[in-house]
């Protein structure tokens, strides 16, 4: 899928390339009348935000925003960490220290199960730091 290699496009420092191919990803989502493709579209457009230091926050907060309200409504549990993980770091950057912690730790609790998975580490880690200055 688009949204997925616009994530890789961004993590290569590929942004512009990135953004269009997050954008046209939101935009076949939204033309194949598929709602699950959604929050992927929209966590792909805000990571390329995120992971471009040239870009604003604000922009990359209102996509993961979305992407993990998405998450949420169509039940994707993993969209909802990966988002809430950029997200949390965004609050991080932003000084929202207190808020940060509280939207990992709710999203993170959704894991009952002992999976330790790359994402679930990486979201416990984060968490753990945040707790030692939240």
């Amino acid at each position: 899928m688009l949204g997925w290699r616009a994530i890789a496009l961004a993590r290569q420092g590929r942004f512009a390339e990135a953004r269009q191919t997050a954008n046209d990803a939101r935009t076949m989502a939204q033309e194949s009348g598929e709602p699950i493709y959604y929050p992927v579209a929209a966590y792909a457009i805000g990571m390329a935000a995120f992971l471009d230091p040239d870009a604003d926050d604000a922009l990359a907060r209102q996509w993961l925003e979305t992407a993990l309200s998405e998450a949420q409504a169509y039940g994707n549990r993993l969209m909802q960490l990966r988002a809430g993980n950029a997200l949390a770091r965004i609050l991080r950057r932003q000084e929202e220290l207190r808020k940060a912690h509280d939207l990992l730790a709710s999203v993170y609790a959704l894991f009952i199960e002992d999976v330790e998975t790359t994402d679930l580490k990486e979201a416990k880690a984060f968490l753990d730091q945040l707790e030692t200055v939240a």
